[in-house]
């Protein structure tokens, strides 16, 4: 069924000119994630840092090799180049077995 013959003229001509005079355009859009509390004197970055060399020590006792020093770096590179850090600060506290949660002090 047609626009035309559910609605009246005047509602359709006035609805084209609220179309026409909206700007939108899907590019424009971007979703920012929520900032995630990080420690008194450090950044996202750097905290989020920290947590996977913490990672690395206990995934790896006797040293991660350069391989995986590389992927990690490569990896950590990306996230703050696409400003993923919140998100996965965010991932690490809800997978943290319960007793080791938001234990670290954080500065409001």
């Amino acid at each position: 069924m047609r626009i035309a013959a559910l609605y009246d003229s005047d509602l359709i001509d006035a609805s084209v000119r609220i179309a026409e005079r909206c700007q939108f355009d899907l590019g424009t859009l971007r979703y920012e994630y929520p900032a995630e509390l990080v420690p008194a004197g450090e950044t996202p970055v750097s905290h989020l840092r920290k947590l996977t060399e913490a990672g690395l020590a206990r995934r790896f006792p006797e040293g991660a090799t350069p391989a995986i020093r590389e992927l990690v770096e490569h990896e950590l590179v990306l996230i703050a180049e696409l400003q993923y850090e919140h998100f996965f600060l965010t991932v690490h506290d809800l997978v943290q077995p319960r007793e080791f949660r938001f234990t670290t002090t954080y500065s409001f």
